[in-house]
């Protein structure tokens, strides 16, 4: 069971980090604006489309090898998203089609399939580097595209970092998990070796620290978040 929790932290925790990119991506073609860079017409700079025209700009730039990590670790990212619920449905798609954009116009680029990219892979950062061409790629894009896509970063980071928070223990998820398999509160109490008083008080205890009111808005928010 810790492997599991461990590895649902790490898939929030990379999505966090794909959404903090955008942020200093966005952050920075704003800054290029304000020096007097002109702005473009591209209002979806998370399509396919845009996203081809981007990678030829800042692969002049950008070693191949740090190209390859971005286009793995995003098109990691799109598949955890797939199989976590966001409250902002509207959101979590852009994101999505943002990364699988991202990812599939590297791969495209460099003539290489996703799996030919092993899992030994360089980190992160969740910062886009300094040498990265801000000031080629803000003439390209409209301040309507990068706004929506910055909104939709910062949700989707904030979404993260909250549900973080409110995740219950391995020991707790345990107890859950055996709810909804339909085991009686008298069985979860002899599994876990106390009193159905003592079981009760500490579901009432999952249930506060997770900020929801009772076991079904518990059980949705856990499955939701994808700990189940």
């Amino acid at each position: 069971m810790e492997a599991s929790t461990h590895r649902q932290v790490n898939d929030l925790e990379l999505i966090q980090c794909c959404a903090s990119r955008i942020i200093s991506l966005t952050t920075e073609i704003e800054r290029a604006w304000e020096i007097g860079v002109p702005q473009g017409f591209h209002n979806e700079p998370w399509s396919l489309n845009f996203q081809r025209i981007v990678v030829k700009v800042y692969s002049e730039t950008m070693p191949t090898a740090y190209a390859k990590t971005v286009a793995h670790h995003f098109d990691q990212c799109q598949k955890l998203m797939l199989n976590t619920e966001c409250p902002d449905r509207a959101d979590w798609r852009l994101l999505m089609e943002y990364f699988g954009s991202v990812s599939r116009s590297i791969y495209d680029q460099l003539h290489i399939s996703p799996m030919a990219i092993i899992e030994g892979t360089n980190p992160l950062s969740p910062t886009t580097p300094g040498l990265f061409p801000y000031k080629a790629i803000a003439p390209l894009v409209s301040r309507e595209g990068i706004a929506r896509l910055h909104q939709a970063a910062v949700r989707a980071q904030d979404w993260c970092e909250q549900v973080r928070c409110q995740r219950p223990s391995s020991d707790d998820l345990d107890i859950i998990r055996r709810i909804v398999a339909g085991r009686t509160m008298a069985g979860i109490a002899f599994d876990t070796n106390c009193s159905e008083r003592t079981l009760y008080r500490r579901l009432n205890k999952i249930w506060a620290g997770m900020d929801v009111a009772d076991a079904h808005n518990g059980i949705l928010l856990a499955s939701k978040a994808g700990w189940l």
